[in-house]
């Protein structure tokens, strides 16, 4: 394949994984960033500078305003970390217009932009490629996974039961049966002789049910990371994965590093058919199907996420649970997957004076609950009333100032609804306008929800359930482990491009061997470079005031295979 350089003979790299550099002049991204690669003439290791708003500066002239990078930090990192850009301009108006103005910003001589004389049919077709190169690589990491890593794991009936590897590794094969049928199905689209008449556009919008797939596999992903993290502690664990990983010839990443994967894929579709969708003039063929896919994918990657944040409240509802003292009747979770809003209002009854309460809004679900200042701190409410409400009359908003045929009191503030299981009307008072309006939009909004999951088919299955359960105890168990633990200065977790990681980091003097954590490693892997050996001996056989003044210099060389 040809890759467009742009005029200072650099390229365009986009990072696939998290990579944390273990010396001051190695380069440390997070996926996602755009890199600006100025020397690839080593295999393994390449030069470049992160292209982000923190390295650039914005220069005004004749009232317009360019941003140009200045003195960005540069550094060596892994080429396998990146992907090179397909598509290696910036936008072609942006280029053109910088090329005008470049004559009046002579002035700044370590200033530099790069300038695309591409048409958008070129771009186009670049950009056709790159969708189509990254489905290939990532069908071909999903088969990696599961070559590589599941099936070996099935064979360890000793470290891996049925329950683990579900937690670990999700719908994964399913996942993969659908990208590979959607890869076949998006080659057929493609006019190999004249990319830019490609039409890809039908082939995401015949597909939009089939990416419901990813919602169990982004909803499994945070119980396979806690996992896991947990099994990296053993070193048994950590050794099969490490010898899975490399019989399987994969790149230097831990597992979970690569099921972070396809949930960086849903997010990047959009953005994939944005671009395409940009440079597709509007009489083309394939506008009105790539402007239809974009919507579409928007709408999979909301779904996706939303799927997601259901599932992580699920948690939050035993939770919210365990803080009653006398629960009685079905679980939150056999009735209910959200809580909508909880706080303090007035119900007012027939035959007693007002009653400030606690309501919790869940879909489904009311609860009416007391709190209770004698409890412990752990369970704060007492449970007065349960209501289901798919069985209540539509709530009514009372007029201020105007007595209540039912309950012969003038109201306020206040709004009531007849629940039809007990024959029996329900009156609530807020304490301001503003908070009245506040419940019965949280109200409307529960009907919402409720209609909303009736049409998409969204229960809570008895799986969900207990994938919530087990979340819940990982929490736990964190908790319960971090008060217990011991500081350890020099520890590191898994790798893993879960974390978010910080721009500039300062030098990290811990040393990897493969992709195992480096805490469990004994003193052997630090003979393994020659540079590591001879900081051995010198930390050995040198005393601390010999040190004292002496500078050091090194020159960060790419690694060359021995």
């Amino acid at each position: 394949m040809k890759f467009i350089t742009k005029q200072n003979n650099s390229i365009l790299a986009e990072a696939i994984f998290d990579f944390v550099g273990s010396d001051t002049d190695e380069l440390s991204f997070r996926a996602g960033n755009l890199i600006e690669v100025t020397d690839t003439s080593h295999k393994q290791w390449w030069w470049g500078v992160i292209k982000s708003p923190s390295s650039s500066t914005v220069v005004s002239t004749q009232n317009k305003t360019i941003t140009f990078d200045i003195e960005a930090k540069g550094g060596w990192f892994p080429a396998t970390y990146v992907r090179r850009k397909v598509n290696q301009e910036e936008t072609v108006e942006e280029s053109l217009e910088n090329a005008s103005l470049l004559g009046s910003l002579e002035s700044h001589p370590q200033m530099r932009t790069s300038i695309s004389k591409l048409s958008s049919e070129q771009i186009r077709s670049n950009v056709i490629l790159e969708i189509i190169n990254t489905e290939k690589d990532f069908v071909k990491n999903l088969k990696d996974v599961i070559d590589g890593y599941l099936k070996p794991s099935r064979d360890r009936k000793d470290m891996f039961d049925e329950d683990r590897i579900s937690r670990i590794y999700g719908n994964i094969e399913e996942l993969y049966g659908f990208q590979s049928k959607f890869l076949k199905q998006l080659e057929q689209c493609i006019d190999w002789d004249n990319l830019n008449e490609s039409r890809i556009g039908d082939c995401f919008l015949r597909n939009e049910k089939q990416f419901i797939v990813y919602c169990e596999f982004c909803k499994n992903h945070p119980l396979a990371t806690n996992e896991l993290q947990n099994l990296y502690i053993d070193h048994k664990y950590a050794i099969f994965f490490e010898s899975c990983r490399l019989l399987q010839n994969m790149i230097d990443i831990s597992l979970d590093g690569f099921l972070l994967t396809p949930i960086q894929k849903i997010c990047k579709y959009p953005l994939q058919l944005a671009e395409l969708l940009k440079y597709t003039k509007s009489d083309h063929c394939d506008y009105g199907p790539v402007s239809e896919a974009y919507k579409c994918m928007q709408r999979v990657a909301q779904m996706v996420n939303e799927r997601k944040s259901r599932f992580e409240n699920l948690e939050k509802l035993i939770c919210v649970q365990e803080q009653f003292e006398n629960w009685e009747g079905p679980p939150l979770l056999d009735t209910s997957s959200l809580l909508i809003h909880s706080g303090e209002i007035l119900r007012i009854t027939k035959s007693s004076w007002s009653k400030e309460i606690t309501l919790f809004i869940f879909d489904n679900l009311l609860l009416i609950a007391k709190k209770d200042a004698r409890l412990l701190k752990k369970r704060t409410y007492l449970l007065r009333n349960r209501i289901d409400l798919n069985s209540i009359d539509e709530i009514i908003s009372l007029d201020d100032n105007i007595k209540d045929n039912d309950f012969h009191i003038i109201t306020k503030n206040s709004f009531k609804f007849f629940y039809k299981p007990k024959q029996k009307w329900y009156l609530f008072q807020a304490k301001s306008s503003e908070e009245k309006e506040f419940w019965l939009k949280c109200f409307d909004e529960e009907r919402r929800r409720t209609s909303e999951d009736k049409a998409q088919g969204f229960f809570v299955t008895e799986q969900d359930k207990k994938d919530a359960q087990q979340a819940h105890q990982n929490n736990l168990r964190s908790k319960k482990s971090k008060t217990n633990r011991k500081p350890y200065g020099k520890m590191r977790k898994p790798d893993t491009v879960v974390a978010d990681l910080p721009l500039g980091f300062g030098r990290i003097d811990r040393n990897r061997a493969g992709s195992l954590p480096s805490y469990i490693h004994n003193e052997k892997y630090l003979i393994n470079s020659y540079k590591n050996r001879q900081s051995t001996i010198q930390k050995k056989t040198k005393t601390p005031w010999f040190q004292i003044g002496v500078k050091k210099n090194r020159q960060k060389r790419p690694l060359t295979k021995s």
